[in-house]
């Protein structure tokens, strides 16, 4: 999958799953507001949702705590 993703996609990197917690600011946002404060070099591959897996997921996704997101690339340029 990775190999795949960097000859097409030119994206490299680790795949990571983040739990949202109930204290993130991103919650009741959507998947298009979160991806637009990502790097370029992070890519969000699904979510899931309520034991729902979403993939690839919308970008009219809305955000909910213990929502988690499958992310691909450097997982040092995530902040806390």
């Amino acid at each position: 999958t990775k190999e795949h993703f960097k000859k097409i996609y030119n994206k490299g990197g680790d795949i990571f799953e983040l739990r949202i917690s109930k204290e993130s600011p991103i919650i009741n946002s959507t998947l298009k507001d979160l991806e637009s404060t990502l790097p370029n070099s992070l890519s969000v591959l699904a979510i899931m949702q309520h034991g729902d897996y979403h993939f690839p997921p919308l970008r009219r996704i809305v955000l909910h705590a213990n929502d988690v997101i499958a992310l691909m690339g450097d997982k040092d340029l995530i902040k806390s």
